[in-house]
């Protein structure tokens, strides 16, 4: 049995990883030139889902890595007032396992530890460099096309290619992508001894904290890791690079399309320079911590994110071609459900996979079965997301009070 994987997300690897612990013959196709060609978000939160999923497809060792460097528990929002920083609401956030309108309790992490983690264990599969063009279908599997003129075949095509997925666009046309009008630029700061002294890491704790820069949302999470990732790797995965070596702050602002300005063209392109800058124009006057992050934030981490919702669409019939994750159900971030999904979509297509690998069930059924929960689960997982962003408006109502009062 032979599957191709279009993407090297988390998704994507941690499908590959559970295909090589079976002995599945497995390649994963990569559109970027490197595992970490450009940045791509900081800080995940991960549940029950996304933590068992993890460890049902790591080792032993890569497992208790994990659990090693998670960060602190994630179950709190919190909100700062923008003109001193000083907490102004908080509350929990997590809800009873299986209620979509409440982030389940977890803890944060690194998802670039946790993307190099599921690499780790597959490198020899992925091909970098590697974009599909089209695939044929056929009673044997499946014959795909790459842009390179390479031809390969599979008894499975998996689409963990992301929003923009171009197995979607091919597999199920009328799955489209709704712009949310939101846009996140993100940045990545180290907890400094400067930054320690001003207090607000204190006031952020564990919790996905948000203020604001006059009418601009800022987000913010720190990562503050269990045991620092390079003392656990020597420890418990001798050879594994974790690429992050210090506890950190993700943050940035959550920008509407009126709010971008000359930005807007080409936002998602830009280079950190550029976003860099935008950030010190929009901090000039604001409260001292920000230039502080600014100043001190690693500067290849800043980066652009268009956030899209996928549109909702009937059932489709079962086919040698499936997808997982944002490739069929994209959601914004305010239920953290995104790399939960993803993970816990993995898991499931796995047991799919092997089902048929073992002669349990066929491929209609196996692939059918999983897609009902593909639609169900993930589907619901993009409308909670949805009913959460009326109260990002009412977070920021709250940070603002006081500076017009």
């Amino acid at each position: 049995m032979r599957v191709i994987i279009i993407g090297a997300g988390l998704g994507g690897l941690a499908l590959a990883r559970f295909l090589r612990r079976a002995d599945i013959d497995v390649s994963v196709h990569e559109r970027d030139e490197a595992l970490e060609q450009r940045p791509q978000g900081a800080r995940i939160h991960l549940d029950e889902r996304g933590i068992g999923a993890l460890h049902a497809c790591l080792t032993a060792s890569e497992s208790e890595f994990l659990d090693a460097t998670l960060g602190q528990p994630d179950e709190h929002v919190t909100v700062l007032d923008q003109t001193d920083l000083a907490i102004v609401k908080r509350r929990k956030s997590t809800g009873r396992e299986g209620h979509p309108d409440a982030i389940r309790p977890g803890a944060s992490a690194s998802r670039r530890i946790v993307r190099r983690l599921l690499a780790h264990g597959v490198r020899d599969t992925i091909r970098f460099g590697s974009t599909l063009t089209d695939y044929t279908e056929h009673t044997a599997g499946v014959t795909v096309r790459f842009a390179d003129g390479t031809v390969d075949e599979a008894d499975l095509l998996v689409g963990a290619d992301g929003i923009g997925s171009a197995v979607r666009r091919l597999r199920l046309p009328d799955a489209t992508v709704n712009d949310s009008g939101l846009r996140l630029l993100q940045a990545k700061t180290p907890i400094t001894p400067e930054l320690v002294a001003t207090g607000v890491l204190d006031r952020i704790g564990g919790s996905f904290t948000l203020t604001a820069i006059g009418d601009v949302q800022v987000i913010m999470g720190a990562v503050r890791f269990g045991e620092q990732p390079a003392t656990a790797a020597e420890r418990l995965v001798p050879g594994f690079d974790p690429g992050d070596r210090q506890d950190y702050v993700m943050w940035g602002l959550l920008l509407r399309r009126r709010q971008l300005g000359d930005l807007g063209r080409d936002f998602t392109r830009r280079s950190p320079a550029s976003l860099s800058a935008h950030l010190r124009n929009v901090t000039a006057t604001a409260h001292p911590v920000f230039r502080l992050l600014l100043d001190q934030a690693f500067p290849d981490q800043f980066h652009g994110l268009a956030m899209g919702t996928s549109r909702e669409i009937p059932a489709w019939t079962p086919s040698r071609v499936t997808l997982l994750g944002d490739a069929i159900h994209a959601m914004l971030p305010t239920r953290a459900s995104g790399a939960n999904s993803a993970l816990q979509d993995a898991r499931r297509l796995a047991d799919a996979i092997l089902s048929t690998h073992t002669g349990a069930q066929t491929w209609e059924h196996a692939i059918g079965d999983y897609e009902n929960l593909l639609r169900r689960d993930g589907f619901q997982a993009v409308r909670a997301s949805l009913n959460g962003v009326h109260e990002l408006d009412e977070h920021l109502t709250t940070a603002t009070a006081s500076a017009v009062s």
